[in-house]
């Protein structure tokens, strides 16, 4: 905050299985769908409890709440300031946000 101005907080969401993605688009097909299959195929959006997605938007605004309570009592940020930005899922996140 002293050298920038701001605070950047970057959280990942998770899948069911708990898997935030970052091993790659696979992390988000079914295991029967892996590599070419995942990448090339409409397989990705197979919505079983592997896809990545957005299911549960009362846990994620409540877990958005208290990062920002936390980071308010915790460092010197104006609550009235507050900035969101996403890609993909999390842009349509941020948007339900607003």
């Amino acid at each position: 905050i002293d050298r920038y101005g701001w605070l950047g907080i970057l959280p990942f969401g998770l899948n069911e299985t708990m898997n935030n993605g970052l091993d790659g688009v696979g992390a988000c097909c079914p295991s029967d769908c892996q590599g070419e299959c995942c990448m090339n195929t409409p397989s990705l959006r197979r919505k079983g409890p592997t896809a990545c997605g957005w299911r549960d938007n009362k846990k994620d605004v409540q877990f958005v709440e208290a990062i920002i309570k936390w980071t308010t009592e915790n460092s010197c940020v104006d609550p009235e300031k507050v900035f969101a930005m996403g890609f993909s899922n999390g842009g349509i996140f941020v948007n339900y946000l607003a």
